[in-house]
């Protein structure tokens, strides 16, 4: 975390804020997020260090601080001390809830909404077709509850862990943007990912296409932003594969010609003149950014109508987590445990899948931070 120390001095903080930013905080300012920083980073060093069994409770502190830091950086009227007291979000969990069932209610004021709020003055530093950072504002979120299975279903970098705890598709998926097409400068490609191929009937060209459309159909209804979008090619597989949309008007013959290709990669040829829409935000997804991956953005699929940035998911689980070391510790200690009774049977299932979150917050939160108060620091 060397870029997170490098902006706790606050001769390098308040130059990277004024270049990015637009405002140099005073020397008050500046101390109060160099020390919200400090204390993010010192949390986390402590978090690498212990045992899972505590490990949640440094993770939520750090990122508490490291979201009080890009609050303060996002609005030169505030200082530490006029920042909200309460944590914004609550346990609401049934007494003796397994894991999957924990519930985090998200309240209208507090660290988390202020936290939450303020992603919309961020953008990525490569605005590939509107990525963004922030999701539904916290004042739509006010009284929803989430489960943590619902939680860690929605974070990236652990999809794979949590097929295979639930047995079900995550709720996330990256999706490859090409910021124009090769041959037209007005012509935007996204690459969603298709469902395995369920059927490869290599002599039966007829089979293939309708199996194609079912596969498109799929598609669409986990991305319905990209109805609008016109899919123009498609590389499939037993194992998945990828169908391409540009943000071209569908006007049926008359914009692109009939499927055809080989069994695995089919493609229809556009018919021009054709007319492009513009991708604005409402017809991306949205598409989240995370920095690193300037190749695209992942979509999350909403909750309750309700798209919720990555690094507020994120905050969500730790909170859920913390709750259950300071509040559950009897509930904690039998999932550790992974022993059985009559009057309680084991919960020891999600431990793996908890172990890659808390992985992937120590490996992806100082980044981020790093990358919206000072753009390529991480490079």
């Amino acid at each position: 975390m060397i870029e997170i120390q490098y902006l706790e001095s606050t001769d390098n903080l308040r130059r990277a804020i004024e270049k990015n930013h637009g405002w140099r905080p005073n020397l008050e300012q500046a101390r109060g997020i160099a020390a919200c920083l400090r204390q993010g980073r010192l949390f986390f060093e402590a978090a690498r260090r212990s045992p899972l069994e505590i490990r949640p409770l440094e993770l939520y502190y750090g990122s508490s601080a490291y979201a009080k830091a890009l609050v303060l950086s996002s609005d030169r009227t505030l200082r530490l001390d006029s920042l909200e007291q309460s944590h914004g979000v609550a346990d609401k969990s049934p007494h003796n809830a397994r894991l999957g069932d924990l519930v985090v209610q998200i309240n209208g004021k507090g660290t988390f909404a202020q936290f939450n709020d303020c992603l919309r003055q961020f953008r990525p530093s490569v605005q590939t077709l509107g990525l963004r950072y922030n999701g539904t504002g916290s004042s739509s979120l006010s009284g929803t509850q989430i489960r943590l299975k619902d939680i860690l279903g929605r974070i990236p970098g652990i999809e794979g862990i949590y097929g295979a705890t639930f047995h079900e598709p995550a709720n996330v998926d990256f999706l490859q943007v090409n910021d124009r097409d090769n041959n037209n400068n007005e012509v935007w490609a996204i690459a969603a990912p298709a469902p395995a191929w369920q059927a490869l009937h290599y002599l039966k060209w007829r089979k293939n296409v309708e199996d194609f459309l079912v596969s498109l159909s799929h598609c669409l209804n986990r991305f319905p932003f990209l109805r609008r979008w016109l899919p123009r090619d498609a590389s499939l597989s037993a194992s998945g594969g990828t169908i391409t949309f540009v943000n071209i008007e569908d006007r049926g013959e008359s914009t692109a010609t009939e499927w055809h290709g080989g069994p695995l990669k089919l493609t229809r040829q556009l018919v021009y003149p054709f007319a492009t829409f513009e991708p604005s935000h409402d017809l991306v997804g949205p598409l989240f950014a995370v920095p690193g991956r300037l190749d695209g953005g992942y979509y999350i699929q909403p909750i309750k109508d309700h798209h919720i940035a990555i690094p507020s998911v994120q905050f969500l689980g730790l909170h859920l987590l913390s709750s259950l070391v300071r509040y559950r510790p009897a509930t904690w200690m039998h999932s550790l445990s992974g022993s059985s009774g009559d009057a309680r049977p084991a919960d020891d299932a999600m431990l793996a899948l908890i172990e890659a979150f808390l992985q992937d917050v120590q490996r992806t939160i100082p980044v981020f931070v790093a990358e919206i108060i000072r753009p390529g620091l991480t490079n």
